[in-house]
């Protein structure tokens, strides 16, 4: 399908896809007409898209549309692998969907590089428990990547990566040295997603049942981004690759 296609056909079931979005858009029909102007500029941007299971690539549309994210503004990603597109948060998608748990007054994230300045304190409470300053120039190879968020309730929480830890994540991952990969071409997004997610199962939040931080728990906890999602990069959908997949994820799951 042309970019062009891909357009018309979000637009023409623009009420369907309205039906899917959050409580907090009320603009629907605003949203819809600019999520398929967005397609139609990645797919114009990136023709492996437009070889792509025109389902698969309309899938990301609608995880898109359910989550309320953005292309444009970088909330999440569509990436060709062989012939599938694969829907992918971002550190930023991310941080969208804990805003609108309505429990988090502050989501911070970065990765840190060799020459940056870095400190951070685990110490819950603290208001100022990550201090993290990029080096200008030359900032070296990379460290750790972090995740922090301070809450309604007063309470902040950071959780740390090193690098071990980020690369057995990414490693792990089928596709992750593709050119294609967001770890090659978003590597610091990629990188930094990672403590969140691992943040995100921390927070104390078990036990609430508003609608929105149901939601949320079932977005990230669950991890139902795109078909695996291990390593937060691209997956082939492969039945050759299960088993290799499901191992990734029982070594993410007991880090």
């Amino acid at each position: 399908m042309t970019a062009r296609q891909y357009e018309m056909a979000i637009l023409q079931r623009e009420e369907k896809i309205g039906l899917m979005l959050p409580n907090n858009l009320t603009k629907a029909s605003g949203y819809v007409k600019k999520l398929a102007f967005e397609c139609d500029l990645m797919v114009k941007n990136n023709p492996a898209l437009a070889k792509c299971d025109p389902m698969t690539v309309m899938m990301g549309v609608v995880q898109a549309a359910s989550k309320g994210l953005s292309f444009t503004e970088g909330d999440a990603f569509l990436v060709p692998y062989k012939n599938h597109a694969v829907f992918i948060l971002s550190a930023r998608g991310i941080a969208t969907v804990l805003y609108r748990t309505g429990l988090v007054s502050k989501v911070k994230w970065g990765t840190v590089f060799e020459n940056d300045h870095f400190e951070y304190s685990e110490s819950v409470g603290e208001k100022e428990f990550i201090t993290h300053k990029k080096a200008l120039k030359n900032r070296g190879g990379l460290v750790c990547a972090y995740a922090g968020v301070d809450m309604k309730d007063g309470s902040s929480h950071v959780y740390v990566m090193d690098y071990d830890e980020l690369m057995k994540i990414q490693n792990a991952s089928p596709g992750g040295s593709d050119k294609r990969s967001p770890y090659q071409m978003w590597p610091e997004e990629m990188y930094g997603k990672a403590p969140m997610k691992r943040l995100f199962k921390r927070l104390p939040i078990d036990g609430l049942t508003s609608k929105e931080v149901a939601k949320a728990i079932d977005d990230l906890s669950q991890d139902r981004v795109s078909f695996r999602d291990v390593g937060e990069s691209p997956v082939s959908f492969d039945d050759d690759l299960v088993d290799e997949m499901e191992t990734a994820e029982v070594l993410d799951a007991t880090a």
